[in-house]
């Protein structure tokens, strides 16, 4: 009885050991790591039959081992079995095929009573499918890290909290910063330290929390040298497994020149090329803006009307270029004579409009008027 329950308990074991994945071994510790049992795993991972393995009858472990691994494998075998530790190591081996396999090892040492090793025992699993997925990481990395430094435009990472946790170089030359590290070092409050319009950091997270993600979110900005720039931010929100903001990333473009250049447009469309003057197209939303102002603060609007005398006879005896230097010296003499919050308009080729707000009283219009 006691026989045949041997026998069951050893069948048992040994289902187990050829069903593990990988390969159960028992090898001597010597040059070769002369095998002396080798699970049924041995066929999958080498490409060689057990009978093949074990006392070196066909291929030693040593020889199936990579060249260029066998030294390293054997250093770090020994120096922990030197420190009484269970070894764990990763290394190339040549199948039978000749195809290269990473393998992962783990096993002891079996000791003498004297304390010196004479056996390892242990497991080698194949592990080139995450090899493959670790190199495709490291590539993919590799190439994000070349875009993040190379790249033209500025990119971060920053907390929802508003600190930076990357930076790019070209977005530290963007705000003026020698380094990505001077920049992260010193802009430890984005909200109040970047952003000219107060409460625009809180716009920018308060986007992304409801759509994800922002476009072409612009914004006027401080560089380290106090002057300020406008930008245009891409970013988006990268979430743990839980769902929750583990940080934000994007890109950030420097759009002052099309700024300035929009700016000036706009300025043309209602300004008097000549005189710098609010031109006729200006006249109507500027009167709006004024009547709208003077009704809240309960206050009056004037509007006086100047039209220059003999200008036509000027033009056609002078020329038009007196013309142009009489209008200039008029503007000049209209803007001296006015106060700051006066509006004047050039109405027309001869005539202006001046507009007075904040008017208590109707008798202030003359007074006003008489420097004119």
């Amino acid at each position: 009885m006691e026989s045949l329950l041997t026998a069951q308990q050893q069948r048992l074991l040994d289902t187990l050991l050829d069903n593990l994945d990988g390969m159960i071994y028992r090898c001597l510790y010597d040059s070769n790591w002369t095998m002396i049992y080798v699970s049924k795993g041995c066929v999958t991972l080498t490409g060689y039959l057990a009978h093949d393995l074990l006392l070196n009858k066909e291929v030693s472990y040593e020889n199936i081992t990579h060249p260029d691994d066998r030294q390293r494998a054997r250093d770090t075998i020994a120096a922990a079995i030197d420190k009484g530790e269970r070894f764990e190591l990763e290394y190339r081996i040549v199948r039978a095929d000749g195809e290269e396999v990473w393998v992962a090892e783990r096993g002891s040492a079996v000791l003498d009573p004297s304390g010196q090793p004479v056996a390892l025992e242990g497991i080698i699993q194949d592990i080139s499918s995450r090899k493959r997925i670790e190199h495709e990481l490291f590539s993919t990395e590799q190439k994000y890290r070349s875009m993040f430094e190379n790249s033209t435009l500025g990119m971060f990472q920053t907390t929802e909290s508003g600190t930076y946790l990357n930076a790019n170089p070209a977005l530290a030359k963007l705000y003026g910063y020698a380094s990505p590290t001077a920049l992260i070092s010193d802009l430890n409050n984005i909200s109040t330290q970047l952003y000219v319009a107060e409460g625009r950091r809180g716009e920018f997270t308060e986007a992304i929390r409801a759509n994800g993600r922002v476009q072409n979110f612009e914004s006027e900005v401080y560089r380290l040298n106090g002057e300020s720039i406008w930008i245009s931010e891409n970013a988006h929100a990268v979430y743990d497994a839980q769902g929750n903001i583990v940080y934000y990333e994007g890109t950030v473009e420097d759009i002052t020149d099309r700024k300035n250049y929009e700016l000036q447009i706009r300025q043309l469309a209602v300004t008097d090329n000549l005189t710098g003057l609010l031109n006729r197209h200006a006249f109507s939303g500027k009167l709006a803006s004024l009547i709208a102002e003077a009704d809240k603060m309960q206050r009056k609007i004037a509007i006086a009307f100047i039209d220059l005398d003999h200008f036509k006879l000027i033009n056609d005896t002078l020329g038009h270029r007196a013309g142009d230097k009489l209008l200039e010296n008029v503007a000049q003499r209209l803007i001296q004579s006015t106060r700051p919050t006066d509006a004047i308009v050039r109405f027309g080729g001869d005539e202006f409009v001046m507009l007075y707000p904040g008017l208590t009283i109707f008798g202030r219009c003359r007074a006003l008027c008489w420097p004119v």
